[in-house]
């Protein structure tokens, strides 16, 4: 081996700066580029000797790189393509190997910006879909977006306290995502799970339930939540783990606020609806439901929602409502009116007939149910009530102004409403033992001339008889005791 060292410095074209065994070395040519010379110790061995000579095969590759190597300044194209080919063939089998001038930072940075701006586009859909960009960390939807969102949040912090992000977050980046909407702050899910809670009050407030639908078009965000919401319960019965936060008191938080889990079943509503509107039919003989209707407040904003689809499928526009042909037809047969109630005509309309009615009654107390035009009855109870927000400084649900108040103040009618109950019908029952003594019976005909207001009282008390014996609610507070009462006068319920 010594034999070999020496022979190979005598060749004045290298130094030699490492020798290993099985090993490939790197050598430097004084003033010359650099090249490979593999070199294998030779065991000292029978064998060996009669191999080829180490100390020839050294010299014969010395002498191949010599014929290859071209003077200092010389730029002849085809000698540099022999000497990098040389290199390059002798150094392909080196396991370690410095490959000077070569490197893969523009394919890493063109990833970088093509990973960076596929994030932005489902940053994009995520807000299309749910009206915010607060991605949770662990967004079962889209795990690797949610961590995503995070670590720019991380590096973002990092930014602003003037340290070195692990992530490229360039002013142009940050620029990007704020453009997109994109919220360094994070959410925080306690303060988000109490606003939609204050949301969802507000909806039952205004509709009369919690049946927010997912695609809901005035609070997008709310219906994505509940719809959410019912899918982590859903894990949560199945012991499942689920992607929010839905602790056992936010399950009765919300239950508490009336919230379904079953979600909304849109046939089902519609039917019910339509049968609620058939029986409104029956009872006031006409469609035509206020938005704000105080007996069923759903039915008021369902009808609304009707109108304001069918408009738009009248227009060829996409509804929010799936108001199909067969269901406009269904509501037509019903006698839905879709252009809905035109509160000026209807004004004047009530106000001839409270007219018509103090001009055959002698007084405007129409009372709330009243079966010769219920319509009437349910308007006048409506105007006490708004009277009476618009006496305390609050907002009414029906457009009472000053002039109309005056209207109605010139008419008769009496803001307070009908007499105490208990009042009226120990009145009523005066009146009806009066008719017994001057006729010998109860049978006080429904327009009775001599006094009308009973005639009308003896036909509300038969109708509620009718209903209290169907196990039905009445308008009319016919207790058991009153009907004992009425009974022992001698009134007949057929």
């Amino acid at each position: 081996m010594d034999k070999l060292h020496s022979t190979i410095k005598s060749l004045q074209c290298v130094d030699i700066l490492q020798v290993n065994v099985e090993e490939d070395t790197e050598v430097v040519h004084s003033g010359h580029s650099s090249g490979y010379v593999k070199i294998k110790e030779i065991e000292e061995t029978d064998a060996s000797k009669n191999a080829e000579d180490p100390i020839q095969d050294v010299n014969n590759r010395s002498e191949s790189y010599e014929e290859d190597r071209e003077p200092p300044g010389h730029t002849d194209a085809s000698s540099e393509r022999k000497r990098k080919s040389y290199v390059d063939s002798d150094a392909s089998t080196l396991p370690k190997m410095r490959k000077k001038g070569k490197t893969v930072k523009d394919t890493s940075t063109q990833q970088s910006k093509t990973g960076f701006d596929e994030r932005c586009n489902q940053l994009l859909r995520f807000k299309e879909e749910f009206g915010h960009c607060n991605v949770p960390q662990k967004n079962a939807d889209n795990l690797s977006l949610g961590e995503w969102c995070n670590k720019m949040r991380s590096a973002y912090k990092k930014i602003q306290m003037g340290m070195k992000a692990s992530h490229n977050l360039s002013q142009g980046r940050i620029e990007r995502l704020e453009e997109i909407g994109f919220q360094w702050q994070g959410v925080d899910y306690d303060e988000v799970f109490e606003k939609h809670c204050r949301e969802l009050i507000a909806f039952k407030e205004e509709f009369g339930h919690c049946n927010v639908p997912q695609r809901y078009a005035d609070n997008p965000s709310l219906g994505q939540w509940c719809s959410h919401m019912r899918s982590a319960y859903k894990k949560v019965q199945k012991r499942m783990k689920a992607s929010r936060n839905l602790s056992q008191d936010r399950i009765e938080r919300l239950e508490e606020i009336g919230f379904q889990w079953q979600g909304v079943d849109y046939d089902e509503v519609f039917e019910k609806r339509c049968r609620e509107l058939i029986a409104f039919k029956e009872e006031f003989g006409h469609c035509n439901i206020p938005r704000r209707y105080a007996d069923n407040p759903p039915l008021g904003q369902w009808c609304s929602h009707m109108r304001i689809a069918y408009k738009k499928v009248q227009k060829g526009m996409k509804a929010r409502y799936n108001l199909s042909q067969d269901r406009i037809e269904r509501l037509e047969e019903i006698g839905f009116q879709w252009q809905g109630v035109y509160y000026d005509e209807v004004f004047e309309k009530r106000c001839r007939e409270l007219i018509a009615f103090k001009e055959e009654f002698g007084h405007c107390k129409v009372p709330r149910s009243y079966a010769d035009n219920p319509s009437l009855g349910q308007w006048c109870s409506h105007m006490r009530i708004a009277y009476k927000k618009v006496q305390k400084g609050m907002k009414a649900s029906r457009n009472l102004s000053q002039g109309r108040i005056e209207r109605l103040d010139e008419i008769g009618f009496q803001w307070q409403g009908v007499y105490h109950y208990d009042e009226v019908f120990e009145k009523r029952c005066r009146e009806l033992i009066a008719f017994k003594e001057e006729f010998g019976h109860c049978k006080v005909p429904r327009s009775y001339a001599d006094n009308p207001s009973l005639g009308q009282w003896c036909s509300h008390m038969r109708i509620a008889y009718k209903k209290v014996q169907k196990g039905m609610k009445t308008n009319s507070n016919l207790s058991q005791d009153r009907i004992e009462r009425l009974e022992e006068i001698g009134l007949q319920w057929n």
